[in-house]
């Protein structure tokens, strides 16, 4: 990574920016993290950085146990949403770079 010059914004929902300017910060986020996920990662030498497969099994797993650590009484409906967030993952098996994988 580089040092850039440039904006830093604290607040993520920009309240000091109009609702034109929020649109274009946006969307222009949006457009680099699509760019980002067609990186080949391993053409730019990324295959060895972590493990290519399980990131939704990695990213359910790293949830529920942030919640066991933080949990003060059984709630129910939390209970049934790990049932179910396993069987919610995608049968695509693609790999791409991600924002905080």
């Amino acid at each position: 990574m580089d040092f850039l010059e440039g904006r830093i914004f604290r607040e993520t929902a920009l309240p000091a920016q109009t609702l034109k300017e929020r649109s274009a910060f946006y969307d222009e986020l949006n457009a680099f993290l699509a760019t980002l996920h067609r990186v080949d990662y391993e053409a730019v030498s990324l295959s060895n950085f972590g493990p290519p497969n399980g990131y939704f099994e990695r990213q359910i797993s790293r949830w529920v146990k942030q919640y066991r650590a933080a949990e003060t009484e059984t709630i129910p409906a939390m209970e049934q949403l790990f049932a179910e967030l396993p069987t919610g993952i995608p049968a695509d098996v693609s790999v791409s770079i991600t924002h905080c994988d």
